[in-house]
């Protein structure tokens, strides 16, 4: 018999932890510092951080600059929109980051010390749940650089220089300069797609512990508003009389968001009736000697008194869930 498909190309624990680390490098989050004293791991983050905040700052300003510029132009202000809503997603997404840091490196010592006693039993373990989820994870993260890339490589198929329509306070007529602003809009560009790829281990986060909680909250609370600005003018785009050249560009980009936002609801979800159904089990599965009323009655009390775990922000998000799921779709 022929080995199938899965067999062949196999991915494993540790292959699917290094490509997600490698993902989301940009956002700061798993630099390699782990193994640096900690005055010098510190200094290197700072300095990365810092590095990263002025790259993306830097293409913010001049696409403000550009949407006051050209206010007349609602396509050059929809595009330009949609770009500063990546920009901010990004960072927001290094800010969590920079406040919670020592949270997530707990997380990847701990992760890092899983890897390296686990057993035969918990790597088959963990090996499932690779295999289950590896081509979907994939996917996604290769549709959210390839939205980059599309953008990137806008100027060779459209009248226009940069992959923006950013205004900079200084002339880029020359070619030196013209290549380094070009260069800048890739790393810009590719940043958005690391804070986009990020969401993804933040869904994972939801089941390490109580602790990651709140940084989750706020990186799904920017994840869900800045998608739906970019599903709105996106949809907008798509149906404008545009060239084909520039619908594409976001053809990819809608439709990852929309699976994006689902992303973020699908571990909610799982997280509220785990959390909801957890001490009703506890409960039968100690008072399994008692009388069906007694056990019916503490049912009835732990119902009314436990409040779940939920994944919301008072005022600004409702509880992140199918519902809220379906509510998104049907206004989209």
């Amino acid at each position: 018999m022929k080995p199938s498909c899965s067999d062949r190309f196999k991915i494993t624990p540790r292959a699917a932890i290094k490509f997600t680390k490698l993902t989301v490098f940009l956002t700061c989050i798993w630099l390699p510092t782990k193994n640096l004293n900690k005055n010098i791991g510190g200094v290197v983050f700072e300095i990365f951080w810092c590095s990263s905040l002025f790259f993306s700052l830097s293409l913010f300003i001049p696409l403000i600059v550009a949407i006051n510029k050209f206010s007349d132009n609602t396509f050059t202000v929809m595009k330009s929109g949609i770009l500063i809503g990546g920009i901010i997603n990004f960072i927001s997404k290094i800010i969590i980051i920079r406040n919670h840091r020592e949270k997530f490196q707990k997380i990847d010592l701990e992760l890092y010390e899983f890897l390296r006693s686990a057993n035969k039993y918990e790597m088959a373990v963990l090996q499932r749940y690779v295999d289950k989820c590896w081509k979907f994870h994939g996917c996604m993260t290769c549709g959210f650089y390839l939205t980059t890339v599309g953008v990137i490589i806008g100027p060779l198929f459209l009248p226009q220089k940069f992959p923006s329509d950013a205004i900079y306070p200084f002339p880029v007529d020359s070619i030196i300069t013209s290549t380094l602003v070009y260069l800048h809009h890739c790393i810009v560009g590719f940043q958005c797609s690391a804070a986009l790829a990020l969401d993804y281990q933040a869904a994972l986060f939801l089941c390490s512990g109580q602790e990651l909680i709140q940084p989750v909250r706020l990186v799904f609370f920017t994840r869900i508003f800045v998608s739906r600005v970019g599903i709105t003018f996106g949809a907008i785009i798509l149906l404008s009389d545009q060239p084909i050249a520039v619908k594409l560009q976001f053809v990819i980009l809608f439709v990852t968001l929309v699976i994006s936002i689902f992303v973020c609801v699908w571990p909610a979800e799982i997280l509220m009736n785990v959390s909801g159904n957890l001490m009703i089990r506890n409960i039968f599965h100690t008072s399994s000697t008692h009388p069906p009323a007694i056990r019916k009655m503490w049912l009835n009390v732990i119902r009314r008194a436990q409040s779940p775990i939920t994944i919301k922000i008072d005022g600004f998000m409702d509880a992140l869930s199918f519902e809220f799921y379906s509510a998104v779709q049907y206004h989209i």
